[in-house]
């Protein structure tokens, strides 16, 4: 009788193992969606001989958080080519496109910018005149890293971009110190920050739906979706 009842239960919580706690497969679908599984770059990769050992630290931490991010929006594998390098180096902080991002010892949160090139660059808008799209596209994620993960009090950037968000391309453009850097950059932002309702979840939903969008059509969206024409840095 005990070995008839036993045999039952060990299958019982063999299979619950399987259902609950046993690992994924590589390569199902689950894994390649688990944006825990995808590979990180060691840290001794991050930005290394960096002078201010704590404040590399403090990013690190910070980077691990906002790519985790940028994968979700990401969605597969096949859509995020992982990223390698960070390197320091003089002039603006850029992403290249080899898996690599180059920063300064002062870039600070433009960290999160450039991260988000990754997604973009393996998104559907990575086509086209939808394209011209991703700087405004990773200052809104940006936007939304830094309201989630950053402490008050907020940063200039994120002020002057969430003032924006309120205004008019001509209130934007009475103000603005660099009109070809907001109409590229910061003022397209705003709008994609303005339609999220300066929401994390709302502009993630957004950033699918366009792309389920653009498939659908397998056109250009975002300038006529959001009434303005980056080539020209106007609306339509």
């Amino acid at each position: 009788m005990k070995t008839k009842l036993i045999l039952p239960v060990l299958l019982f919580f063999l299979a619950a193992g399987v259902a609950f706690g046993a690992p994924t497969e590589a390569g199902s679908p689950e894994s390649d969606t688990n944006v825990l599984l995808w590979p990180t770059m060691d840290y001794t990769n991050f930005l290394a001989g960096h002078p201010d050992e704590a404040k590399r630290a403090e990013m690190w931490r910070y980077f691990l958080e906002v790519e985790r991010e940028a994968k979700g929006f990401a969605g597969t594998r096949n859509h995020w080519k992982p990223i390698h390098t960070a390197t320091l180096g003089k002039g603006i902080p850029i992403y290249v496109t080899s898996g690599r991002i180059r920063m300064n010892t002062n870039s600070g949160a433009a960290i999160f910018h450039e991260i988000f090139h990754d997604t973009f660059h393996g998104s559907r808008f990575n086509q086209g005149e939808d394209k011209a799209w991703a700087e405004a596209f990773c200052d809104a994620f940006r936007y939304m890293m830094e309201k989630k993960y950053l402490p008050e009090p907020r940063s200039s950037w994120f002020l002057k971009l969430d003032r924006f968000s309120d205004e008019t391309y001509t209130q934007v453009m009475a103000r603005s110190g660099d009109k070809h850097f907001d109409q590229k950059y910061l003022y397209p932002a705003s709008l994609i920050v303005h339609k999220a309702d300066r929401n994390l979840e709302k502009f993630r939903a957004l950033w699918f739906e366009l792309q389920d969008l653009r498939k659908t059509n397998n056109a250009d969206v975002l300038n006529n979706y959001f009434g303005y024409d980056m080539k020209n840095g106007k609306p339509l």
